[in-house]
């Protein structure tokens, strides 16, 4: 078993995806230190294939081109994981650049904390000014559409937060404990239903697993133009509640009324008369949006009891291919 394994999952960002595999092409690590990257092409129809071929001979023997064909970012993770050689598998995305210490700065703190899965730093690239409306920080933070992770300059165990799939790594042992990524959770073409990094992580937590922040393994994101405008943090919301529930489950023991669990409705309601008496326009949109995301979850939680099989689940098992 080598090393590490770098593992991307890509759907039609060929010219991103270059940046990324230029980023990684410049890492430097330690004598001896053996690692692999594994890039699935998550069926794309652009030129992603070139893209990776591309490299091929800057990283000989190093880059693989793998391919799978059910959408699904999930499914693509999944299908890297059981073709990795690895002893560490680290996950980025296909638009980000990484510093040139990233991955030995990841593997390097994960043996030496030996915990099971670590987080690095990631700091958002602005392309243009960041809208006034956009709040980063202060009670009516709205930052979590914009992909960011900052704990300080110290290395510290993840508790109040987790780690984003940007920029995480686990061990082999610990993923062939819990199992790969769930694939009912994930983005995929057409739905921005995400949450496959955070069950991931949780599920690592509830094995009595410890999750390290490393801040010297640096990715810089680029914040997408389409995240800048309101329509799509309303839309980010409504997606994250429905993400979040279907993680979650349905407590077999909640009472519904019209399929809706009880313990869902005050919440919702708080949420909307507090949008609705609001005057202050960054306040009214907080609010806006967090009555968005308990609408995704009742929403969602309506499906799964009319799901056969799955209406009571507690926690709906994952699926590998």
């Amino acid at each position: 078993m080598i090393t590490a394994t770098v593992i991307i999952a890509t759907y039609n960002r060929a010219r991103t995806l270059r940046t990324t595999l230029e980023s990684l092409e410049r890492q430097i690590v330690p004598a001896g230190f053996d690692w692999e990257l594994l890039v699935v092409d998550n069926n794309s129809s652009d030129d992603t294939l070139d893209v990776v071929e591309s490299f091929g001979a800057a990283m000989p023997g190093r880059i693989r081109y793998l391919f799978e064909r059910q959408q699904g970012k999930s499914f693509a993770l999944n299908t890297a994981i059981a073709r990795a050689r690895g002893e560490i598998l680290a996950f980025t995305d296909d638009d980000v650049l990484l510093d040139p210490h990233w991955l030995a700065s990841l593997v390097t703190r994960l043996r030496e904390y030996g915990c099971a899965c670590a987080g690095g730093r990631i700091f958002p690239a602005w392309a243009q000014k960041k809208p006034d409306w956009l709040e980063t920080e202060g009670p009516y933070r709205l930052g979590s559409v914009v992909v960011s992770m900052d704990l300080g300059e110290q290395p510290c165990w993840f508790v109040d937060t987790l780690p984003l799939g940007a920029n995480m790594a686990i061990t082999a042992r610990a993923l062939r404990h819990i199992g790969p990524f769930r694939t009912d959770l994930g983005p995929t073409a057409g739905s921005e239903i995400r949450g496959e990094d955070s069950d991931i992580c949780r599920r690592l937590l509830a094995a009595a697993e410890r999750i390290l922040y490393v801040p010297d393994a640096i990715a810089f994101h680029p914040v997408d133009d389409r995240r800048l405008h309101r329509s799509y943090f309303e839309r980010y919301y409504f997606d994250q509640g429905r993400a979040v529930t279907r993680e979650e489950g349905i407590p077999r023991a909640a009472v519904c009324y019209f399929g809706v669990p009880r313990y869902l409705i005050p919440q919702a309601c708080m949420r909307l008369a507090s949008w609705m008496l609001s005057t202050d326009v960054k306040r009214r949109f907080y609010h806006k949006l967090q009555f968005r995301y308990s609408l995704g979850r009742i929403v969602e939680a309506r499906a799964l009891r009319q799901r056969p099989g799955s209406a009571r689940a507690t926690q709906p098992a994952y699926t590998s291919r």
